[in-house]
């Protein structure tokens, strides 16, 4: 497939064939090969396969990880051992009702070992809403992106904001699209592509955000905004922005 990227995590590499749903775990002694294929499709009423769009396999302890899937509102734990899967981790409890694509857009995640917990960034756009030239980015939408946490002893979503009545924690800005973990801060870095407030090029939600996990409620800790057409792009390194 040519939709087909490269994603490492936990000392374990493998290949997402996004539009057909699998995971081609690689073989660490013999990185040129393919240890096992995993399939994450998920099917149809009428039995078929339909791809889940795989984005990220979130390596934790032991043997697990945790399969991203862009067009599911679930994450699928999978056993890098054997290619088993375990049962979905059901997040379409943080959908929005302002986002018109009905998924939560979920598109990275960070593992965090002191607090055995998976984070997971949710987007929460209209992935179907492309926008316009110079920077293509959706209109901005009243649904805001979300952190949530997975307890990787149990799969059970953990509560980041006990005064909301979402799972999830609120960032502050629109569409992350880079996530990056600072393990020994146990910090996230989430670089947000932002937004259109309007077609005369209003953009809005675009800038960095530090997410402090240490704490026991975890709050956004600081934010940098730019309100330019000049799109945020590629990947954060944590070593350039700790």
């Amino acid at each position: 497939s040519s939709d087909s990227v490269a994603y490492a995590s936990g000392g374990r590499g493998v290949v997402l064939e996004r539009d057909h749903g699998r995971v081609h775990l690689i073989d660490r002694a013999a990185p040129w090969q393919i240890e096992r294929t995993i399939d994450v499709a998920a099917t149809d009423a009428d039995g078929g396969s339909v791809s889940t769009n795989p984005y990220a396999a979130v390596v934790s302890a032991a043997d697990e990880a945790y399969v991203v899937r862009y067009a599911s509102n679930a994450i699928v734990p999978i056993a890098l051992s054997t290619g088993a899967l375990g049962a979905p981790i059901d997040l379409s409890g943080e959908a929005a009702a302002a986002d018109p694509d009905g998924f939560v857009d979920v598109f990275d995640g960070a593992y965090d070992a002191a607090a055995h917990r998976a984070y997971f960034v949710l987007q929460r756009t209209d992935q179907f809403d492309y926008g316009a030239a110079p920077d293509y980015v959706g209109a901005c939408l009243a649904a805001r992106p979300l952190v949530v946490a997975v307890d990787t002893t149990t799969h059970a979503l953990v509560d980041l904001d006990p005064s909301s009545a979402s799972f999830g924690l609120a960032l502050a800005g629109a569409n992350p699209n880079s996530l990056a973990f600072d393990a020994a801060n146990r910090k996230l870095y989430v670089a947000d592509v932002g937004c259109a407030t309007d077609a005369s090029g209003g953009r809005d939600g675009r800038g960095i955000e530090v997410v402090d996990v240490a704490a026991a409620t975890p709050t956004v800790a600081w934010t940098y905004h730019e309100a330019s057409t000049s799109r945020l792009g590629g990947s954060l390194a944590t070593s350039c922005v700790a």
